[in-house]
């Protein structure tokens, strides 16, 4: 019911695909930020499988479009998903602990919703068994201290990773070491 929008905040793991078909019910539109080859193959994965998907693709391109994209997608009242865990080398980063270990997060997704000033969310959709997924979400949140964004979303990462391992599909240098 925010007029600015909000972000929801998410990591590889469980299935996003799955927690953007639990978000019908919301009347927002959605949009789903990755980077610009990962959204080409989706958009044909999706359309031969699905057909057309039920939110839009805003693509992460060098020329920063997409930031543009992201603050006009919340000034218009819509979700912005993003995922906090994966970095390209180069980027800026936020450093953090994770099982007490040094790591890198991509700096994007807690510096949108602190500099914007619109609440945030961390949401996951782990699969619990054969045809069956639990949503999580923290309790919306506005906070203007990016790092404190990303500890909060370590901290609901570890959490789920201790209990689903085998959903976390980051396979790029996360830790520091």
């Amino acid at each position: 019911n925010n007029p600015g929008g909000g972000m929801l905040i998410s990591a590889h793991l469980g299935n996003w695909e799955i927690a953007g078909s639990l978000l019908k019910k919301i009347s927002t539109k959605l949009n789903v930020v990755m980077f610009d080859g990962e959204a080409e193959r989706l958009k044909n994965i999706l359309k031969k499988t699905v057909g057309t998907p039920n939110f839009n693709i805003i693509s992460i391109k060098n020329d920063l479009s997409h930031v543009f994209a992201i603050k006009n997608a919340l000034a218009r009242g819509e979700m912005v998903c993003i995922h906090g865990d994966r970095f390209m080398e180069g980027s800026k980063v936020i450093k953090t602990k994770m099982f007490d270990q040094t790591l890198n997060l991509p700096a994007g997704p807690f510096q949108i919703p602190a500099t914007l000033k619109v609440p945030y969310t961390v949401v996951f959709a782990i699969k619990t068994g054969t045809n069956s997924y639990h949503f999580t979400a923290t309790e919306p949140k506005v906070e203007t201290n990016s790092q404190k964004i990303a500890e909060h979303f370590v901290s609901e990462l570890e959490e789920k990773v201790v209990k689903h391992p085998e959903q976390w599909f980051n396979y790029h240098q996360f830790f520091k070491a």
